[in-house]
């Protein structure tokens, strides 16, 4: 046995184990078992060294051909330096974005 597989058998008696003592039956009395009900819950946590298309961003495709606007970018804050109650206390900060300002 490689050294993989026998660190997951032991992980899945250390969770049998944990079930009991809990007082927690769990259906499952093997290791067969276990990935049995995985496969059928969620069979791609058992595809190793395979890649599997992505289906996520196919929902997020917009539905309509949206075109770009020329118009620039705005800020969204005028003064960014000064925007938390630490920099509007500091004097030097006050300052420099006074200066930055000017610019």
């Amino acid at each position: 046995m490689n050294r993989e597989r026998t660190v997951n058998i032991c992980d899945w008696k250390i969770i049998r184990a944990l079930s009991e003592v809990a007082g927690v039956q769990l259906p499952y009395d093997t290791i067969g078992a276990v990935r049995s009900r995985i496969r059928t819950v969620a069979p791609n946590l058992l595809s190793m060294d395979e890649r599997e298309p992505a289906t996520f961003w196919a929902s997020l495709k917009p539905e309509v051909n949206q075109k770009m606007n020329s118009t620039p970018f705005q800020a969204a804050i005028e003064n960014f330096y000064m925007t938390d109650s630490i920099t509007r206390a500091s004097k030097i900060m006050a300052q420099c974005s006074s200066l930055l300002l000017k610019k």
